[in-house]
């Protein structure tokens, strides 16, 4: 196991300068959301307005991507929206900047009965929760053939490429890539956990690839070697692919579209497979990467504001915004309720993805050189011996050791 310290230290920004408002008089509420979503969210917020008479606030509007919110709101916090939606990975460094409002007691009631554990979860940090959730979506899982695999051959990653191989056809899963392949090693007992400081500096981590991650290395090896898997991102568009069909994919919710329109009704969907240790005969399953799309309110100056930015927050992520946003979108909800909508328990992949989040581990923050260093642990498999695989994780052990400077 590794554990390190970066030798530089940041002082916590004070962020005494929060105003109240976003602009004119203090009625204005700004609020910030994905592009993708202004549209669903200027209707939930005209419906709120029409439903509260007495609710005497505008509404400001903006496209800000969910990955930019917490360096923007630490940057310029008086800037900062009132309301914001941001990815679940952002959260530690909101709360140490205090850009997040703790939930008050009727708010973080709500929350913790209407959401899922997992959501629940990525909103809390050191037992309070921060955060209303509004996905439980963002992880990876099996799209795959029924005319050509059995739900028990999806159980087992050598099966499924064995039989992907007597059909000459593949089992595709980008194992160059860290997103993916971290799968391996989480599923493993393996782990790599970065901590961050209040601006996002990397200040230290703990990680055990090296010393737990042999037997990950072995299997993605050894599925490089069978015929019938292809390392590789194409994604459900290997499906329709001429030269290398694809019988089996891992990908996500991204890819539902393409994956039904390829396969139709012979479309599967699953959670990811497992495997049988190659040294300890152990039985492993795949740990993907899970995250979830959170909303958080900036702390006010008076006690009527923060109430307001409160009712916005939970009218954006209740049971109806939710399947607005599904049915537009396709965002899987984390209210439970929204969960078990007729709509929402038909889609097979809204069902998967569910199972998937609540056997997954939830992503936190890495330095972008992490993810090249990690991306090559699943480069250039197929033929290497186990001695030049822990060759290659300690290779990994040594870079990390200089991203610490």
């Amino acid at each position: 196991m590794k554990k390190a310290f970066f030798l530089s230290t940041v002082a916590l920004l004070s962020l005494g300068a929060l105003s109240a408002c976003g602009g004119d008089d203090g009625k204005t509420i700004k609020v910030w959301c994905d592009e993708q979503v202004v549209e669903t969210t200027t209707e939930l917020l005209d419906a709120f307005k029409q439903s509260h008479s007495g609710f005497d606030y505008k509404f400001k509007i903006e496209p800000v991507g969910e990955g930019s919110v917490a360096g923007n709101m630490i940057t310029d916090p008086s800037a900062g929206a009132d309301v914001y939606f941001f990815a679940q990975d952002q959260l530690a460094r909101l709360v140490t900047a205090k850009a997040i409002s703790k939930l008050p007691d009727a708010a973080k009631k709500t929350v913790t009965d209407e959401n899922d554990a997992v959501s629940v979860a990525a909103a809390t940090t050191s037992g309070d929760v921060y955060a209303y959730p509004v996905t439980s979506d963002n992880t990876f899982f099996l799209y795959y053939d029924k005319s050509v695999l059995s739900e028990n051959d999806v159980k087992d990653l050598d099966k499924i490429a064995e039989v992907a191989g007597s059909k000459n056809k593949y089992f595709y899963m980008d194992l160059a890539n860290a997103w993916y392949n971290a799968s391996f090693f989480y599923g493993v007992g393996a782990k790599s956990e970065w901590t961050t400081d209040v601006k996002g500096n990397f200040v230290s981590y703990e990680d055990t690839y090296a010393d737990s991650g042999i037997e990950a290395m072995l299997e993605m090896n050894r599925l490089c070697a069978s015929k019938g898997f292809k390392s590789a991102g194409d994604g459900a568009a290997a499906f329709k692919s001429s030269t290398a069909p694809a019988v089996a994919v891992v990908s996500g919710t991204w890819d539902k579209s393409t994956a039904k329109e390829a396969l139709g009704n012979n479309l599967g969907v699953a959670t990811l497979p497992g495997w049988k240790g190659v040294k300890d005969n152990a039985q492993h399953t795949l740990k993907p990467f899970t995250g979830c799309k959170l909303v958080g309110t900036k702390p006010q100056t008076t006690t009527e504001r923060a109430q307001a930015v409160v009712d916005v927050a939970l009218a954006l992520t209740n049971k109806d915004a939710q399947l607005k946003r599904f049915s537009k979108l396709g965002w899987g909800p984390s209210n439970k309720a929204a969960q078990q909508d007729n709509a929402v328990k038909a889609d097979p992949v809204a069902s998967t993805v569910f199972q998937q989040m609540a056997k997954g581990t939830p992503q936190g923050q890495y330095p972008g050189p992490w993810w090249d260093l990690a991306k090559a642990l699943g480069a250039g498999l197929g033929q290497k011996t186990e001695a030049q695989l822990q060759k290659m994780l300690e290779d990994y052990d040594d870079g990390l050791d200089a991203l610490k400077s």
